[in-house]
């Protein structure tokens, strides 16, 4: 799910992942109403998101999200609210630089984002789904 802005990395996600049989991916990127997305989320049993109105609106369905943080941080209080939850976040000297997010970074690096690995995200994953650390 995602905004016009999103479809080019979410065609490039897509793409990256579909080579399994077993896993089904429905692309809604640019093509879904606020409506849609609700019933999306309801539909599914974690949220794996970033730092967006689909977190909250998750959190509002008591599902449980896994939260992926750039350049914001936890303690301007944009957490998932009454529900299980996980933030994937990197601890850098330059964050936070805004408390909403940005899609550029204003050193050049977005570090915040980059250092992000899948094999990070997966543990965060792991943790918020089986409790493992």
């Amino acid at each position: 799910m995602g905004g016009e802005d999103d479809i080019q990395i979410g065609v490039q996600i897509c793409d990256s992942i579909s080579k399994d049989e077993d896993l089904r991916i429905d692309n809604t990127i640019g093509s879904t109403s606020i409506f849609d997305v609700v019933r999306i989320v309801d539909s599914s049993d974690v949220l794996i998101c970033n730092d967006t109105g689909i977190m909250h609106i998750g959190a509002s369905r008591l599902k449980p999200v896994l939260a992926i943080f750039g350049s914001s941080v936890r303690e301007f209080g944009f957490v998932p609210y009454r529900t299980k939850f996980e933030i994937c976040e990197i601890e850098l000297r330059c964050r936070p630089c805004s408390h909403i997010g940005k899609s550029k970074c204003g050193r050049g690096h977005f570090y915040c984002m980059k250092k992000l690995t899948p094999d990070f995200v997966l543990s965060k994953f792991e943790k918020l789904i089986f409790g493992v650390c």
